[in-house]
């Protein structure tokens, strides 16, 4: 068989398995409901995000200047998103695979990784950074260092016990372990992350060109 017939026939198969995965797994889901409570709208009007991720619901959320962006029928501008195995609670420890709950800065991250239009979120922060001097997983200059890149808005180190390199994503540039691109309008997730927030790579093109810059601030809710 040709070759290039075999490539086609892993993009075709692949795109159909993902496709099949997300309809199966997120199309009809109830954690999709939009139920964003007083008390979540208050926090967004106090911190004024630029996006907000709902773990409850499960939904990633558009903001500006302080307010939920709504569609033209009222709805709010959101899209559903996947998180890791473990959920529940916020972010303690490397390898916990959950996603870290309160308010981040983030910047770009689509040139570098392998993941379509990523976003950084930086993770730790002073307030994580603190938790984790006090439950020993940092060293006191470990604690200096992220609370430093935190003032001087750089990423923080994310190569210690606790953990990081927590992204917003689509799914893959191209299909792992091959040179096949994966189109940029893949409606398919991950089923699961590590504890980044996933995406299709549709949505997350869509959320970014709706966005004023590709670095602001993200506040993730329990």
């Amino acid at each position: 068989m040709n070759k290039w017939l075999k490539r086609g026939l892993v993009v075709v198969g692949f795109c159909v398995a993902m496709a099949i995965g997300y309809h199966w797994y997120y199309a009809d889901s109830p954690l999709y409901e939009m139920t964003l409570s007083e008390s979540d709208v208050q926090q967004v009007g106090q911190h004024k995000p630029t996006l907000v991720v709902d773990k409850g619901d499960r939904r990633i959320y558009l903001v500006q200047n302080g307010q939920l962006q709504q569609d033209e029928q009222g709805a709010y501008i959101s899209w559903p998103i996947a998180l890791g195995k473990d959920p529940i609670g916020t972010k303690l420890k490397d390898g916990d695979q959950k996603t870290p709950e309160g308010l981040y800065t983030f910047t770009d991250h689509a040139g570098s990784s392998a993941y379509y239009g990523s976003l950084w979120i930086n993770y730790p922060n002073a307030l994580d950074a603190k938790r984790g001097v006090e439950s020993g997983l940092l060293s006191d200059e470990q604690y200096k260092e992220i609370v430093t890149a935190e003032q001087k808005g750089l990423r923080p180190d994310h190569d210690t016990k606790m953990g990081g390199e927590i992204l917003i994503h689509g799914t893959y540039k191209k299909i792992p372990w091959t040179p096949i691109p994966l189109p940029s309008d893949t409606i398919a997730y991950h089923i699961r992350t590590q504890g980044c927030v996933g995406m299709s790579n549709q949505d997350i093109f869509e959320l970014r060109e709706l966005l004023e810059s590709t670095s602001g601030t993200v506040l993730i809710l329990p």
